[in-house]
């Protein structure tokens, strides 16, 4: 029987990633245990080792996860030939629905991890398909870092601003010739 299709399986594994998620969110990632998430969620050792390794592969489990999304949603809002605005706050509602993550995220990840996975999505939303020469990947970098600066500050002051803001000074901060590379692409957001 394959264990990853059962429905049973992946309760289980499910209800592990989100014990996991929680216990980052309350900055618990040192006191967690197999054993102590075994007991909480009434598990055999066993059981939790058919799932997965130990914690890190969890967390990895739970970011590769999350940050798929992220992708997916940008990448929906551009095939669906959706405004960089549309495509940013459809991100911002994603990341700010995932909040407990990104703040365990940006607090415990590498930068240069963080970066890496955030410069994948700003390749998406914003000049996907097209080939940057070296000023313009140069652009891209420093673009990544501010969205990844601002991000970081909104989740760490509470997101407190509403989405619509933080989506107009997103877009405000685009540089004019990545939003022209854009135009010029076959498939480009209106």
């Amino acid at each position: 029987m394959n264990r990853k299709n059962n429905v049973r399986f992946q309760e289980t594994d499910r209800r592990i990633k989100e014990y996991v998620l929680a216990a980052l969110s309350r900055q618990e990632n040192d006191q967690l245990t197999v054993l102590g998430i075994c007991n909480a969620l009434h598990l055999n050792r066993s059981t939790f080792y058919i799932h997965f390794r130990d914690i890190d592969e969890v967390i990895k489990a739970v970011t590769a996860e999350i940050n798929n999304g992220l992708s997916e949603i940008v990448m929906q809002a551009q095939d669906a030939g959706l405004t960089e605005e549309e495509a940013i706050r459809r991100a911002l509602n994603y990341i700010h629905d995932n909040r407990t993550f990104y703040l365990y995220y940006f607090r415990c990840c590498p930068f240069e991890t963080i970066f890496a996975n955030l410069r994948m999505v700003c390749e998406i939303a914003f000049v996907r398909g097209a080939n940057l020469n070296s000023h313009e990947a140069y652009v891209m970098d420093f673009l990544t870092a501010g969205f990844l600066s601002v991000i970081s500050s909104w989740l760490l002051n509470g997101c407190r601003e509403r989405i619509e803001d933080m989506t107009d000074l997103i877009r405000s901060l685009i540089p004019a010739e990545i939003i022209l590379k854009r135009k010029k692409m076959h498939r480009p957001l209106q």
